[in-house]
């Protein structure tokens, strides 16, 4: 059985002006807001903080749902990559590379879920390898 419940919990937040805009920011959740007002922004930081659980507990359903990590990498986000004996343009890693820093290009793959990597460094010519998703963690 599921259902719906309402959370009250306590979060620090941060309020500034910028100019003649009011933010309010939610440092644990690096979330933020803006308002006219002081008040104004801490509703509307309120209103993205519920968007933002909402968000991630769609993420987490999916995650079960798929019962792996399908999906889990966007675009562009920094990840380190265990390229221990993998191959690409006739480089193969050594096993001591198992932390490789770089971005998601794209999913190339979906059954297996693969990932093109653009490496932060170039061996041999190599910068880019296509990564199984069991191999990345977010950076």
């Amino acid at each position: 059985m599921s259902e719906r419940i309402s959370f009250a919990g306590n979060l620090v937040v941060q309020v500034w002006k910028e100019g003649p805009t009011y933010v309010a920011y939610a440092p644990e959740l690096d979330v933020s807001s803006c308002g006219r007002t002081a008040t104004q922004a801490k509703s509307r930081l309120r209103e993205a903080i519920s968007l933002f659980v909402e968000e991630s507990a769609k993420r987490v359903a999916k995650f079960r749902r798929r019962g792996q990590n399908a999906g889990m990498f966007t675009d562009g986000q920094r990840v380190r990559a265990n390229l221990a004996g993998m191959q690409a343009g006739g480089v193969l890693f050594h096993a001591a590379v198992t932390d490789a820093v770089g971005n998601i290009v794209r999913q190339t793959s979906q059954n297996p879920p693969v990932y093109l990597v653009r490496l932060l460094f170039s061996f041999k010519g190599v910068n880019e390898i296509e990564v199984p998703e069991d191999r990345i963690r977010a950076a």
